[in-house]
């Protein structure tokens, strides 16, 4: 007790001078102890305290006095009656609390009825998985508990329920009806009721059902070459193979004034000493190099001022597997990329380098 107020003097008891003139069974203060801690709903649901008792709510999925029991609900499919009106304004004249007899989920008996404001071919019945449906504060049981459950449900005669799958929230095996066209593989991605397509080369798409730039029917590219997509086009790719004496040359046709940005190029071989690519002017006054020496990728070229600048990488590309070259020239740096992964080179200043 506390706050005791004589409404006449309009003055509160001192409790604790009672006790001094010799008042009995009072104490001060309030013993008692506290109903909520962090166990007292098993960390599963928000305790109330109710001064000498406690309630939980509790999460999803948990029920009991202390949320302490798995609700484990047997996933109720295909019927849901989801009724929604949206509008932007309008005035709400009569209000009333319902008391119905009857409740549904996942659809109703018939789909005609005057009072459901759809026409057929716009609703139907609900596909999924519903769980712990509540109405106020009663739950909606799909099948009846034991008896040694709190009793929380809604009071209303046993359920009945039509074509309601049991054990598990079970996801249609999609890849049964064998989506995937053109050769695709078919694999199931997690997501409940859906699937993903494995393509084979040339095809994209949900189903594998587009055909790609590159795809089989084009023909775009000569035999013995591959077909590599790039943004809104391709490029034929082929590997040669190059014995001793062997050498392909090229003739620029691109405006002398287009600086150099950027090579790429993939290699496989054994060689510890090799001219991998070179590109000069007719008179050699500029030039770049793409050598192995010494087992290990190395890119030489003509310095600005004077002498030759060598860009000397620690990757070995002569271990007899397929290697993917890239180099960037900026204005005052050079990016020697060797399989995706940037390597470390010297530090050499260029500020500029035509071929």
């Amino acid at each position: 007790m506390r706050d005791v107020q004589n409404l006449d003097t309009n003055k509160y008891f001192d409790i604790m001078e009672l006790e001094e003139q010799g008042s009995e069974g009072i104490e001060g203060g309030c013993p008692r102890e506290n109903q909520c801690n962090m166990s007292t709903c098993t960390e599963q649901g928000t305790c109330t305290d109710l001064w000498w008792d406690f309630s939980c709510e509790c999460d999803n999925g948990y029920t009991g006095k202390d949320c302490s029991r798995v609700r484990r609900c047997k996933p109720l499919c295909d019927r849901l009656l989801w009724d929604e009106k949206e509008s932007s304004n309008g005035t709400i004249d009569n209000t009333s609390e319902p008391d119905f007899d009857e409740y549904w989920i996942g659809g109703v008996p018939d789909f005609t009825s005057a009072s459901i404001p759809f026409v057929l071919d716009q609703v139907g019945y609900f596909k999924g998985c519903i769980l712990d449906v509540k109405y106020n504060e009663y739950s909606l049981e799909f099948f009846p508990l034991p008896d040694s459950a709190p009793d929380t449900s809604l009071p209303m005669n046993t359920a009945t329920s039509e074509n309601v799958l049991n054990n598990s929230c079970a996801s249609d095996d999609l890849c049964q009806l064998s989506p995937c066209s053109n050769n695709g593989s078919c694999q199931q991605n997690g997501l409940w009721n859906d699937y993903y397509c494995e393509c084979t080369f040339g095809y994209t798409g949900k189903n594998c059902e587009n055909e790609t730039i590159c795809g089989p029917t084009r023909d775009l590219c000569p035999e013995n070459s591959m077909c590599i997509e790039r943004d809104e086009s391709f490029e034929c790719v082929a590997a040669g193979t190059f014995q001793e004496a062997t050498i392909l040359s090229y003739t620029n046709n691109i405006n002398e004034d287009e600086a150099l940005n950027n090579i790429s190029l993939r290699l496989r071989t054994r060689s510890d000493y090799a001219v991998i690519f070179r590109a000069a002017t007719t008179d050699d006054s500029a030039f770049i190099n793409i050598v192995i020496h010494e087992s290990f990728l190395q890119i030489t070229f003509p310095r600005i001022n004077s002498g030759v600048g060598t860009l000397n990488t620690s990757v070995m590309v002569n271990d007899g597997i397929w290697h993917e070259v890239h180099i960037q020239f900026f204005d005052d740096s050079v990016s020697v990329e060797v399989d995706n992964i940037e390597v470390k080179v010297d530090d050499i200043d260029i500020t500029s380098l035509r071929v």
